[in-house]
């Protein structure tokens, strides 16, 4: 692990005048986040997920159907709940849930669990079932 994060070029992104680039950054900051999330190193991964974030932003080249944005939101929610700043979290996983209805509809699995993950941390919150507190139809998704 060691290795992978001091040679991975972090600081690439848009302008940057180094050569070196990875082919998906936004895919490998995103593995970063999770492999440093499952060593319990929540806030260097929630600087690979907003990492990620920044990369997606300027891409135009994704492919409907990835969703690598709505995962990036969600890593990022995740990050953020480990870390206890339930506030922010919750507007991540709102993002991502809004990002994965809009490019893979509200049927499709990734869709359940962001929705999921919505309703079980608005609960925590004393927020469950808020009145206008959804975004496209959260909480019948969820439920």
């Amino acid at each position: 692990m060691y290795y992978i994060l001091s040679n991975f070029p972090s600081e690439n992104g848009p302008g940057s005048t180094s050569r070196t680039f990875a082919q998906n950054p936004a895919a490998t900051h995103l593995n970063l986040c999770a492999l440093l999330s499952q060593m319990s190193m929540h806030e260097k991964a929630l600087y690979h997920a907003q990492r990620a974030i920044k990369f997606l932003e300027f891409d135009t080249e994704t492919v409907k159907g990835e969703s690598l944005t709505s995962v990036a939101f969600f890593n990022l929610g995740a990050e953020y709940e480990h870390l206890k700043l339930f506030t922010e979290a919750l507007q991540s996983y709102e993002t991502a849930y809004a990002t994965c209805i809009d490019e893979l509809g509200t049927s499709h699995a990734l869709s359940g669990k962001i929705a999921g993950s919505v309703q079980q941390l608005r609960k925590k919150l004393g927020m469950a079932n808020r009145a206008g507190g959804g975004k496209k139809g959260m909480n019948a998704a969820a439920a």
